[in-house]
């Protein structure tokens, strides 16, 4: 069985960091600013076993933010030219 991360990673995804609302929407707005696709999951402390302690207490707020290149093959309607 994959793991969800390594599913992601099969599709192009890269782990960047997991963080709360604090600091979520500036990171997502930052790299889509930089040509990112920009994807969210929600945080598993047991996928992420090197989390620190105080964020497995706060589940809930904190997403993992994964990042891919743009294709720059594809139109803002979302159709591959």
């Amino acid at each position: 069985m994959t793991t969800r991360e390594e599913e992601l990673a099969d599709q192009g995804w890269q782990r960047k960091s997991t963080v709360d609302e604090s600091r979520l929407s500036e990171l997502v707005r930052a790299y889509r600013q930089i040509g990112c696709d920009v994807h969210l999951e929600p945080f598993d402390p047991f996928e992420q076993p090197d989390c620190s302690d105080c964020m497995k207490t706060a589940t809930k707020d904190c997403k993992t933010i994964y990042i891919r290149k743009t294709d720059t093959s594809e139109t803002d309607s979302g159709e591959v030219i």
